[in-house]
């Protein structure tokens, strides 16, 4: 236990420190905390107190690595309003001096170290933040003693996708705590992400417990739009940041005035870094993200003479009344503290504060991730709401899949007064097909499909001097661009053996069905240079509902094992000369007269006799 002998009994600034319970000695010692970030401790143990030989058994203190230390802060012998502090150590480490026995020095930290379990990427789908926290300080040892949570999140609508991406657990939760505003802070014994139960003020006054203070003001730009677009609707979602900031005092409207001159010539409108799906959800992130970015621009720093700032409580500063003129600060929650006791037994407390009324803390300082493109496999194409999106399981995602429909980039899509749906190339990847995930902004909250890629079993390329050019469907409808010389051409084929072929080499078309080919339209022509061949295996019918005219430049010939020419009314024959030739000719009117008339004269001829009657 260290003291001070500086101070008034009432007031001097006790510490108690053990090490898995047990009480030790120390000469020294640091406690740094501040919101959304590991808190940092460091004891100073003499080995003279310690009673134990320097470096005799340095392995056995070595063992002391990822034990947990408490430490108690309290006012002279008032245990039962003490500030206690649990810590994991990870550091332990001698130190001699001049000859000295030396001291064992013992520094760790908060045990949020515990979810510094080393970079990973990881997915969570249509879940609201706080099954997100839970899901990512999940599997801690024995989390409920070794880290205590508070899980309430002020924002409880479900968020569609995130991404882990390259960042410890740790590093992923003070992103999740910059981009929705919701507080992450280690109070001591309990990790709180939202809000929480909080602490009565506790009044200090200037030149009495606040030795020293600073009071200031920052301008920083505060007025922005956010917007969100819905690909399901097709629309865009928009919200600016209100006008006012809610339980702001004078001191923080006064710096909101200030800063608006910032951005009234060049206003900033960004998309929302959290994705949502409303405007209500939209509108309560904004007005948050400003009372943030508010917290900000009105502080307290100062020292004090006891533990009173306490990480995440409430301090109303007061000025002395010997100051007359001078106006209170107000209350304030602190946000930054250092306690120190050094080897003389001295305690010294430093700390930053902003305003309490806010209800918000400044964001944490976070270097967003810049997502690069991810492998993924395609596990269903079976859209709900018809749109052609794809699920798709990435790598790393150990004991989930991706439950949220990403769209899919192709090169053009759209719709006209015409086509008002599936405008443009439509490929839909097929389940089982790798693809390859792009981020929007480079945010890996964000994806989309930027399209399919080829692998070692179901690659083939385009072939010698990559010739071949192709579309082919998963049931084998093939278009095919042939580029080599010796076989140019294009070839539109189906499984069965149906095709279309332009042989550009050869410049010759070829069409080939295997049953029935039907051409439809209201007037077709033919024409060829030279020849036009037909062949049916069996029967040839053609059918005009009107006329059907034959013209040949010199023969028409006509051969068939028997012909039969029927007129329903008339039937002419023109011709310079006109001879029927047959083994055996008759010509009969069943109904009227037989005429036979010529210019000159009618030649009956026979080998035999001639009938007429």
């Amino acid at each position: 236990m260290a003291t001070s002998d500086l101070l008034n009994e009432r007031h001097i600034t006790n510490a108690r420190v053990y090490i898995e319970g047990d009480e030790i000695d120390f000469v020294s010692l640091s406690l740094e905390q501040s919101f959304s970030e590991h808190h940092s401790f460091r004891v100073v143990m003499d080995y003279d107190t310690l009673k134990q030989d320097f470096m005799k058994n340095p392995l056995e203190q070595m063992k002391l690595i990822g034990q947990f230390l408490d430490i108690d802060l309290m006012q002279g012998d008032d245990s039962g309003n003490a500030y206690e502090f649990r810590g994991v150590i990870r550091d332990v480490y001698h130190e001699g001096q001049e000859g000295k026995h030396g001291y064992l020095i013992l520094e760790g930290l908060s045990p949020t170290i515990l979810l510094e379990r080393g970079k990973r990427l990881d997915i969570f789908c249509n879940m609201n933040l706080g099954q997100v926290f839970d899901q990512v300080t999940d599997n801690i040892i024995n989390k409920k003693d070794r880290l205590p949570c508070v899980n309430k999140p002020h924002y409880t609508g479900q968020v569609n996708f995130l991404m882990q991406y390259k960042e410890s657990d740790w590093e992923f939760l003070r992103r999740l705590s910059a981009i929705s505003g919701e507080t992450l802070l280690y109070t001591g014994m309990d990790l709180v992400f939202g809000e929480y139960k909080d602490w009565s003020p506790v009044e200090v006054t200037y030149d009495k417990e606040i030795t020293s203070f600073q009071f200031g003001t920052r301008l920083l730009a505060n007025n922005f739009t956010r917007y969100q677009y819905l690909a399901e609707q097709d629309d865009t979602i928009t919200q600016d940041a209100p006008a006012t900031i809610d339980n702001a005092n004078e001191y923080v409207n006064t710096a909101a005035d200030s800063s608006k001159e910032l951005t009234e010539k060049r206003p900033v409108r960004t998309p929302s870094s959290l994705p949502i799906g409303d405007i209500g959800s939209l509108n309560e992130l904004v007005a948050r993200e400003k009372s943030v970015t508010a917290s900000e621009t009105v502080y307290v720093r100062g020292t004090a003479k006891t533990c009173a700032p306490r990480i995440g409580r409430q301090l109303t500063i007061n000025m002395p009344a010997n100051m007359g003129g001078a106006s209170d600060l107000g209350t304030y929650r602190i946000v930054k503290v250092k306690h120190t006791i050094d080897q003389n037994h001295r305690y010294k407390c430093e700390f930053e504060a902003v305003p309490a009324a806010l209800k918000t803390v400044p964001a944490p300082e976070v270097c967003l991730p810049v997502a690069d493109s991810i492998r993924a496999t395609v596990i269903s194409n079976e859209d709900p709401q018809g749109q052609g999106r794809i699920r798709v399981d990435f790598p790393f995602a150990q004991d989930r899949v991706s439950d949220v429909w990403l769209r899919v980039m192709t090169p053009n899509a759209g719709s006209s007064d015409v086509v008002q749906k599936n405008r443009g190339l439509v490929f839909v990847p097929e389940k089982g097909d790798q693809v390859m995930v792009g981020f929007e902004f480079g945010d890996p909250n964000q994806p989309y499909v930027m399209g399919s890629m080829f692998h070692g079993k179901n690659a083939e390329g385009g072939k010698e001097d990559n010739h071949i050019k192709s579309i082919i469907t998963r049931q084998g409808h093939t278009i095919e661009f042939d580029d080599a010389e010796d076989t140019l051409g294009i070839t539109i084929k189906d499984k069965n053996g149906n095709f279309v072929h332009i042989d550009t080499k050869g410049n010759n078309i070829e069409i080939t069905a295997l049953e029935t080919m039907t051409l439809n339209a209201k007037n077709i022509n033919m024409y060829a240079r030279e020849n036009i061949s037909g062949y049916a295996g069996e029967n040839i019918n053609m059918h005009a509902d009107r006329n059907m005219g034959y013209i040949a430049g010199e023969d028409c010939q006509t051969s068939a094992n028997n012909i039969y020419t029927q007129a329903i009314s008339d039937s002419m024959h023109t011709a310079k000369k006109y001879d029927v030739i047959a083994d055996k000719a008759r010509i009969d009117s069943t109904q009227e007269n037989l005429e036979l008339a010529s210019n000159k004269e009618v030649d009956v001829q026979s080998a035999k006799k001639v009938r007429l009657f």
